[in-house]
């Protein structure tokens, strides 16, 4: 019973948690209905995008970093690389990132 207890409040502490919320189907239709929201939904497809571009194992650490909300700690435990390796991809990414939406 503890275990359960233990999983279901690292679940509501967890990153995903902590940076999602639910969107009921009237406030979605007023931010599309909103012309200042749509073009920052259509600001946000360019920036993934342009994310699409970078190489798999950069995009799945700037997607846990910035979309899902992971420590570098966290990463680096996931994808068991040292964490000067997460800073160093992220700094990479963010640079390649810059490179391509300067180019749009």
């Amino acid at each position: 019973m503890a275990v359960t207890i233990n999983v279901c409040k690292s679940f509501k502490t967890s990153a995903w948690q902590r940076h999602n919320v639910t969107v009921n189907d009237d406030s979605w239709s007023q931010i599309l209905a909103d012309n200042t929201e749509s073009r920052e939904i259509s600001q946000d497809d360019t920036v993934m995008d342009a994310l699409m571009q970078l190489d798999d194992d950069t995009r799945l650490i700037m997607q846990m970093y910035y979309y899902e909300g992971y420590s570098v700690k966290e990463i680096s435990i996931m994808t068991k690389l040292k964490e000067t390796s997460v800073y160093m991809r992220l700094s990479r990414g963010r640079k390649k990132m810059g490179r391509i939406l300067s180019e749009w």
